[in-house]
This record gives C-alpha cells, structure tokens and sequence, in this order.
C-alpha cells in the first residue's frame, strides 16, 4: 500500500553549474573493524525504478562528483559511464561503505540502507536546497547570482562530506575552498560583479528519516554590501567595536518545505512477504505453521485461524476510520416503513473492508 507522487522541479537548473567535485577531511575514523563478513547482493542497493527515475531527473548533481569522504574514508564510484550506469556505481559504493562502517544498520534496516543514496543525492542537490541558497542570496543582494562549483580550468571547488554519528546521525556537508564565489552576470553586458562568498553548507537526519522530516541547514556566507551598507556598517563599527572583523562569515539557517522522505515505500510488498517467509522457515516451522506468539497481534486474533488461511499471517492489517461525510443527510428506512434521523441516538455506524476474499467490519459507533 504505497504511493509516488512525482514533484515538479522546484526552480530552473541553469542557476547551478556542476562540476567535478573534489573532497575534504571531515572526521578521522575509519571503517569499523568485523563489519560485513560477505558482501551484500546487488537487491541491497538497487533502488526502486520510481526512485532511481526521481533521482536522475532531479537529484543527479552528486552522481557527477565520482568521490565523496565517509567518517575520513574516500567513498569513489566510476562515472564514466551514462546517468543510470553512475547512479548504479553510486549506489553500491555508498551502501557498501555504510554498511561497514554501520553493520547494525545493515542487519536490523536493510531499507534504510537501501535509500541512503537517495536521501544524501536529495539533500546536496540543487533542486531541493541549494536553490533556496541562491534565492536567499537574491532577496539579500537584490538580482539573481550564480555560484561558482568549479575553476575556469575545470577543477572542483566544492567538497562533499558525509559523517555517520551514534544513532544512525548522518551529517551532510558541502564546503567550498575558494572564496568570492558568488557571481552576478549582467543578462546585457555579461560583466562579472563579485557578491560575496558560500563557505560551507550543512544539515543532517537520521537513517531512516521520519515520514515528514524536512531539514534545516547551516549556511556559513558573506555578502559583499553596497557602498551606502559599508559607509553605515563602517561607522557603527568604529563606535561599538573600532573595527571590522572582514574574516567572519555569518551563518543563516535555511528550512526546507518539501520533506526529505518520498512517499516511495522503504519495502515492497514482496519484499515483506520473501522476509516474512524467511522468519517463518528461521524459527523451524513449515508453511502451514504459524508465527511466533510474539508476532500474533491482538487486533490478528481472528486473522490467524489456520483454518481459514492457505498460508502463515504475515502480519496485521489495521483499519481505522478517520473521516466520514454525508452522514448528516443519511437516513435509515426500515423494513417495517418507520425512519430513523441521522441523529439517532440508538443508531450505529460501522465501516467494512474487504482483502483478499474476507470481509471484517470496524468497531460500531453511534452515529450521534
């Protein structure tokens, strides 16, 4: 019981060059020792297609870079190769690495793992947070800047870390190493103008995040003021302070609307029905053998007759009736020709649902 809906890109891409990235040393801790004795199959990072789909249209910047640095370890991926050969190299060597460094993340949420590319490819891209950098910039300077990701001979300015804390914490940061980096063209003359400068761009969530978790980012930048900003700032400075400190970079928080997860679901239906099988034969029964009594929910107490099921639960469905219209305008004619209003107090309503050729109904309630 999944659904996907497919968001519209946010803003025009063109606001954004992506480059080759190079890579910074954010934290010195290799990869845990006794992490995964065999390595993971191809299903561990292999992505569903309307993910991968999301990812190449509108969070593919990172696919580019070719490296990233894991808790100090150099994470690299192939990128000679078309989008979705990158986003598949990209994939398993992210994957593959946190799964060492985590392998209790690996063993207890096997999904979570699986979208790791996904949630770190979104929250470094331009269509869901580095656009709103730039827009910041354009209410603070008044046009609409450009900001530099690579030098005039191609190299990276930008370097991407990534750092998995205690609590499955993934910390995400984008640092740029060369200052005076956001530019404005003018559309008529094409001159340069110099506006200031993006020094380092952070945020962080867990693993798995939390279904409407949108994350807040830490933007360390300096904005070049006009000449009436300077001649202001400038007095105020020498009154209060008696000087400028040209060194220090504000930083600004930026929230994000749009949450982090999708609607995709971390697990497929076939998925939880090959893992639910898998528990079954672990605990030593056959296929008419029930699960354990720790898996048997009250509310699955009448599911659960083997007499009635050609194959062991899986699990419990539950159904809850949260909203109800029309009921207002319902009234209930009986067999016997007397009416009963909608705001009978005797009167009682209850909701069915059928599944898989068996029809349950909701708990009765009064319909005053």
């Amino acid at each position: 019981f999944g659904s996907s809906r497919f968001l519209a890109a946010k803003r025009a891409r063109d606001l954004w060059t992506t480059p080759t990235h190079a890579v910074r040393h954010r934290l010195l801790r290799r990869p845990m020792a006794g992490g995964l004795s065999s390595p993971l199959s191809p299903s561990a990072w292999t992505l569903p297609p309307a993910v991968s789909e999301e990812i190449l249209r509108r969070y593919a910047d990172v696919l580019r870079v070719g490296k990233i640095r894991l808790n100090g370890a150099e994470v690299a991926w192939d990128t000679n190769n078309s989008n979705e050969g990158q986003l598949a190299n990209f994939c398993k060597s992210l994957v593959s690495s946190l799964a060492e460094v985590a392998p209790d993340l690996a063993k207890h949420e096997p999904g979570a793992l699986r979208f790791a590319p996904y949630w770190l490819a979104k929250a470094v891209s331009i269509n869901y947070a580095l656009i709103e950098v730039v827009l910041m910039v354009q209410r603070r300077v008044g046009v609409l800047c450009t900001i530099e990701t690579r030098e005039d001979h191609g190299s990276g300015l930008v370097e991407y870390g990534i750092e998995l804390r205690p609590g499955n914490l993934l910390c995400v940061s984008l640092t740029w190493r060369k200052a005076d980096n956001i530019i404005h063209c003018d559309p008529v003359t094409a001159k340069r103008q110099i506006k200031g400068t993006l020094s380092c761009l952070e945020t962080w969530f867990r693993l798995p995040p939390v279904e409407g978790f949108a994350p807040a980012y830490s933007v360390q930048l300096r904005l070049k003021k006009s000449l009436t900003q300077q001649l202001t700032a400038s007095l105020t400075s020498t009154v209060t302070c008696g000087a400028v400190d040209r060194r220090f970079h504000a930083l600004e928080t930026i929230s994000i609307e749009e949450p982090l997860r999708s609607d995709h679901p971390l697990e497929t239906f076939a998925e939880l029905s090959e893992r639910g099988r898998d528990d079954v034969s672990s605990q030593g029964g056959t296929c008419a053998r029930r699960p354990a009594p720790a898996h048997d929910l009250d509310c699955c107490s009448e599911a659960t007759d083997d007499s009635k099921l050609s194959a062991p639960p899986l699990g419990c469905l539950r159904v809850r009736v949260v909203r109800a219209i029309g009921l207002e305008r319902m009234e209930q004619t009986w067999p016997d020709g007397s009416t009963t209003l909608p705001d009978d107090p005797e009167t009682e309503i209850y909701a069915t649902c059928t599944l898989a050729g068996r029809t349950m109904q909701t708990e009765q309630t009064p319909i005053a």
